[in-house]
């Protein structure tokens, strides 16, 4: 068993999400997500990792966009997304992670 939360999506793939901030390559408490829920604009705050790439996925797994965090703070356009809760899968080298946000 797995600690941490457990997410599923209709398609019976199984996502666990670690609640323990000690786990190796991730970006642990330094990444911001707000607001969230958002209706807009999601602003994603990475203030010690430039360089980082950032994806967004559906609850189904499909690809939603993809881009470049080349700031601290970079601000993702949510206007078009259909409301719902979203994946943003951020990597940066080694370090993996992933971050769910709602969009209203």
């Amino acid at each position: 068993d797995i600690p941490g939360n457990v997410w599923e999506n209709n398609q019976r793939v199984t996502y666990y999400y670690l609640a323990d901030a000690s786990v190796p390559n991730t970006f642990a408490t330094d990444v911001a997500l707000y607001p969230n829920p958002t209706t807009d604009y999601l602003t994603v705050r990475l203030p010690h990792f430039a360089n980082t790439r950032l994806t967004v996925y559906d609850p189904a797994g499909r690809l939603v966009c993809t881009g470049m965090a080349n700031m601290a703070e970079t601000r993702i356009n949510t206007e078009t997304f259909p409301q719902g809760m979203y994946l943003l899968e951020l990597v940066n080298g080694n370090r993996k992670e992933c971050r769910k946000f709602i969009k209203n």
